[in-house]
């Protein structure tokens, strides 16, 4: 009885619209704590769930406190994104003449959508993107374009000269962003982590978030690879050597740092261990 209580308190702390991210709702102050303390169960159970709620009420706060923190520091670099990024990555921006005709086969507008899709400033921190990666997933992935000088591309800039990041730019960006995913791993230590069971399934699952869904997975589908996180239909794709599970195509790609395409973001010796132990799990008994 206690594990169905905990699971709808926590249940009750996400918001499951189309924003990206952990979104918690005001509700867990309010209603469902105080509910389920006036309903709790015999006494036996009562000092543990006790400790449950408070840990989720000290979650939610320190969530908040990284928002607003996330929030501040990128009110600061406002201008610089303003000026440099958001006309590609600001859904709410209004289209230009040329950007308006025909957008399906705009050229401008499909860029433009690319971009959108890719990553979404308009709502601030939590970050947007399609397939509702991550938010450290997100963060690292724009700290490797930055560090790699990919963004803006070059065809971009040499169009447009003054919209190239400057060391300076760059610099501004990385401040913002590293402390933001320090704060991000420790936070995903102490409540995220501990609380998931210690299993082959779930730690693949999490390398897939961090590393292959904003690609390949949540309606994501590059290269015509998409559906990553529906494990129990990767493991029976072409993908999967059931004979021969080192020979996978999913693990050589990864071993071979070809995917994730940025050497930055290749999967450490533990995620492939972790990769190709659950590719082992799963074909034994097929």
């Amino acid at each position: 009885m206690k594990y169905l209580v905990f699971l709808f308190i926590l249940s009750s702390c996400y918001s499951t619209g189309k924003k990206s991210g952990l979104r918690f709702t005001e509700r867990i102050q309010r209603e469902v704590i105080v509910d389920e303390v006036v309903s709790l169960p015999p006494a036996g159970n009562q000092e543990e769930l006790l400790r449950e709620i408070e840990l989720l009420k000290e979650k939610f706060h320190v969530w908040q406190e990284i928002t607003t923190e996330a929030n501040d520091g990128l009110s600061e670099i406002w201008p610089l994104l303003t000026k440099k990024c958001l006309y590609c990555h600001n859904k709410d921006r209004p289209l230009t003449i040329l950007e308006r005709p025909n957008p399906t086969i705009n050229p401008i507008r499909i860029q433009l959508e690319k971009g959108i899709n890719a990553l979404d400033f308009s709502s601030k921190f939590p970050l947007l993107a399609q397939g509702n990666p991550s938010q450290l997933a997100i963060l690292n992935s724009l700290k490797s374009t930055i560090l790699d000088k990919s963004m803006p591309p070059k065809s971009y800039t040499l169009l447009f000269p003054w919209k190239k990041l400057r060391a300076k730019d760059q610099q501004k960006l990385i401040n913002w962003i590293d402390p933001l995913i320090e704060r991000l791993e420790e936070f995903d230590q102490k409540y995220v982590l501990p609380f998931e069971e210690e299993v082959t399934k779930n730690k693949v699952q999490r390398v897939f978030q961090l590393k292959c869904v904003r690609c390949h997975g949540n309606g994501n589908s590059k290269g015509e690879f998409g559906n990553i996180e529906n494990l129990d239909e990767l493991i029976r794709t072409k993908y999967i050597n059931e004979k021969y599970p080192e020979e996978s195509l999913l693990f050589q790609v990864m071993k071979n740092y070809e995917m994730p395409p940025n050497i930055r973001e290749s999967l450490s010796f533990e995620e492939l261990d972790i990769v190709l132990q659950w590719i082992r799990e799963e074909t034994a008994d097929l």
